[in-house]
């Protein structure tokens, strides 16, 4: 420990709250916001964009799969992470299930009210749902990467009307603003 003089006006304080002749611990603050957050927190939001992106291009919802969370396990499981991130195993373990909970949440609360819509789109409209959802995921992707999307290629190759791809697009641009790991 390292004694340091103080200036008069902090010693007169602490005299008056008894702190005279005793150690004090004073916590170093952070120079930054990031230093301050914990290697968890620093890595989750990664993990859940890499989930997020994976669920984009592959269709895994790891919600509706049998066993999800032993599929979640095999590929973002505490041995991939702890390599991905160069984290010892029980924080990558710590990372890779807050992730798992976060996902599940997020999916539950919100993600699958959007799938049941997309279903009821579907069969209004008189698409196949699979495609549809397809579709609706590359949508998602593109916006989330920020490149213009041509809904009359979708309306002309699912045969409906571009008001339906439309109503899929406004459902892929919630679907992104929903996301609790994204910064804004």
């Amino acid at each position: 420990m390292r004694k340091s003089k103080l200036p008069q006006d902090i010693i007169d304080i602490m005299v008056k709250h008894g702190l005279a002749g005793r150690r004090v611990y004073v916590p170093k603050l952070p120079d930054a916001p990031e230093q301050s957050r914990n290697l968890v927190t620093r890595h989750l939001p990664k993990l859940l964009a890499e989930v997020e992106a994976d669920y984009e291009s592959r269709g895994v919802t790891f919600f509706s799969e049998g066993s999800p969370r032993k599929m979640f396990s095999g590929i973002y499981g505490k041995g991939r992470i702890g390599v991905r991130f160069n984290l010892k195993p029980r924080t990558a373990a710590s990372v890779s299930s807050g992730a798992w909970k976060r996902w599940r949440e997020w999916f539950s609360r919100s993600e699958r009210l959007r799938l049941d819509d997309l279903r009821t789109l579907a069969d209004d409209g008189g698409c196949d749902y699979t495609a549809l959802y397809f579709t609706y995921l590359e949508i998602r992707k593109r916006l989330r990467a920020g490149e213009a999307v041509s809904l009359g290629e979708y309306a002309r190759y699912h045969r409906a009307p571009e008001a339906l791809m439309e109503q899929v697009r406004d459902l892929a641009h919630a679907s992104i603003q929903s996301c609790p790991w994204r910064a804004s």
